[in-house]
């Protein structure tokens, strides 16, 4: 498999955390016949790190209609 990751951070400092609802995406060009995977993780200093908060991967496909 290919991957292409990109990685935007945000800080979370509420006591308890934060429920993430959604996310919007917007894709100039994408191939329709691969998905798209987005998922949260830890980071460290900055770096994503190899731990994705559980239950928060999402695949889809997504048909951008050329």
């Amino acid at each position: 498999m290919n991957l292409n990751p990109l990685a935007q951070t945000f800080v979370v400092d509420m006591k308890g955390g934060m429920l993430a609802t959604s996310i919007g995406l917007y894709f100039g060009a994408k191939d329709d016949s691969l998905p798209v995977t987005v998922h949260l993780r830890t980071t460290e200093n900055g770096i994503p790190t190899n731990r994705i908060i559980p239950f928060s991967e999402v695949t889809e496909f997504i048909v951008t209609g050329k």
